[in-house]
């Protein structure tokens, strides 16, 4: 089934009828900006020292997927009368000056997290998934859980995306899943399921502190700086565009 949680939102009704557990996997991607990734390719090649880092772009902006998209499949749950949802978001949340705000400048953990507040006060069962870094490698390693963004603190914190959809299945089953929001990555030390303990697993598990930081205020200021850039652009292009108009006798 394929739908646009964003644009077309009333689409998704077909999806959720007859279910009970609602896995949320969508994110905005990132992509990068072609002409950004010649210049750092220039500088290499003739061996000048790089001036910028490559730059990227959304398609759809995490404002509109991990927000408003996210909160459409929320409400849609919540109106289908679905039991339990899954959330799977991202490490980072905490911190508004993550690098991962600044890709695009997308903010893209702020609207994660926006996402996250708005599923905990819906009333519905949930289960917040805060994973550390994707990788792709095998699996079957113990994961080890965190709050707070604690284990960005550590050397290792990765979690490998088979270990990551272990711990998302096991969510759906275990009672004791429910009603958390926690941080998770990879151990090193190798997981065997037939006796591995995942009640105890999620039974550790504690909860992110959602009081800090204020993102309705970061976003708000985020989008009043935007507005005002937004504002003198389009001022600056039409202050040019009447500059040529007298250039070339046009009124």
């Amino acid at each position: 089934f394929i739908a646009d949680i964003y644009a077309n939102p009333e689409n998704l009704e077909e999806a959720f009828g007859n279910i009970s557990t609602l896995v949320i996997l969508t994110s905005a991607m990132p992509k990068i900006k072609t002409r950004s990734l010649l210049r750092l390719m220039f500088s290499r090649l003739f061996r000048r020292k790089a001036t910028s880092r490559p730059q990227f772009r959304f398609k759809q902006t995490p404002e509109q997927v991990d927000w408003i998209g996210q909160k459409n499949q929320i409400d849609m749950a919540k109106s289908a009368g679905v039991e339990h949802v899954v959330l799977v978001s991202s490490m980072g949340g905490s911190d508004p000056s993550n690098m991962l705000n600044k890709i695009g400048d997308g903010n893209i953990l702020l609207w994660k997290r926006k996402a996250e507040r708005y599923l905990i006060a819906s009333g519905l069962n949930y289960t917040i998934i805060h994973p550390g870094g994707l990788i792709d490698k095998e699996g079957d390693f113990e994961p080890l859980s965190g709050v707070n963004d604690e284990l960005l603190q550590r050397p290792t914190r990765s979690i490998s995306r088979m270990d990551l959809v272990e711990v998302v299945l096991q969510a759906i089953f275990e009672p004791k899943a429910k009603g958390r929001s926690f941080d998770v990555i990879s151990t090193s030390t190798p997981r065997n399921d037939d006796v591995y303990d995942w009640d105890g697993f999620f039974a550790r598990c504690g909860h992110c502190n959602y009081r800090h930081p204020d993102i309705e205020a970061i976003l708000a200021r985020e989008k009043t700086l935007e507005t005002r850039s937004e504002a003198v652009a389009k001022a600056a292009s039409s202050s040019s565009s009447s500059s040529r108009g007298k250039e070339t006798g046009i009124s």
